[in-house]
């Protein structure tokens, strides 16, 4: 079905879109009332749509067979909004869900590498502006903490290169933001430095480095 999904005509898609929007909007209005694990595991299903693994498709993308542009990349963002507004226990069932019954490689393309496509796309396109960038760190962090209880990929699958490859002095003064801000005020606005497994360890060091050497 998901494949399928990839090769359907121009207005198929488009209608695959109108009818993901809808009911993206509606989840999101009752998306604190979804506690029963077969509905969880149905917005489970819709995240792991290959759909997602791109922001954008077009004719090149599908074999020509797609030409519709359509934006994905705020489908996903509203699905986003919906799996951060589940409550606590919602997200602990899917969370469980993850850990013990995806595979790496599921793991890896249709949720970990989506949400760094999408996050990079967003940085590049309005240097992360909104609740876009945010969110998938967000979203990221859950991903990371059920590799940690349950190893499926290794930990450097969580980079993102578009995020490492910022300017150096820019990813020095969001660290100087995030020490110089109370951690408990950090949620208020976003640092890098609150997501560190976006950056690889050669940045790391550099940043460290570059701050020292300042004083």
């Amino acid at each position: 079905f998901f494949d399928e999904l990839l090769s359907c005509g121009p207005e198929t898609f488009k209608t695959l879109s109108e009818a993901v929007k809808s009911a993206l909007l509606s989840l999101k209005l009752v998306a604190n009332k979804i506690y029963q694990a077969e509905g969880l595991i149905c917005l489970l299903l819709y995240w792991m749509c290959p759909v997602h693994c791109k922001t954008q498709y077009n004719g090149e993308d599908t074999n020509n067979e797609c030409d519709t542009g359509i934006d994905w990349s705020h489908r996903f963002e509203q699905l986003g909004a919906v799996l951060l507004s589940l409550t606590p226990t919602s997200r602990d069932i899917i969370l469980t869900w993850l850990r013990e019954n995806c595979d790496s490689d599921i793991f890896l393309n249709r949720f970990v590498k989506p949400l760094k496509e999408h996050l990079a796309h967003h940085l590049s396109i309005n240097r992360g502006a909104g609740i876009a960038l945010p969110s998938y760190s967000i979203l990221l962090t859950w991903l990371l903490g059920v590799n940690e209880l349950s190893p499926k990929i290794s930990y450097e699958n969580f980079y993102c290169d578009e995020v490492s490859n910022l300017p150096l002095e820019s990813l020095v003064a969001d660290m100087k933001g995030w020490r110089n801000t109370p951690e408990d005020q950090r949620v208020s606005k976003y640092f890098f430095c609150s997501f560190p497994f976006l950056l690889n360890v050669n940045v790391k060091r550099l940043m460290l480095r570059a701050e020292a050497q300042a004083g």
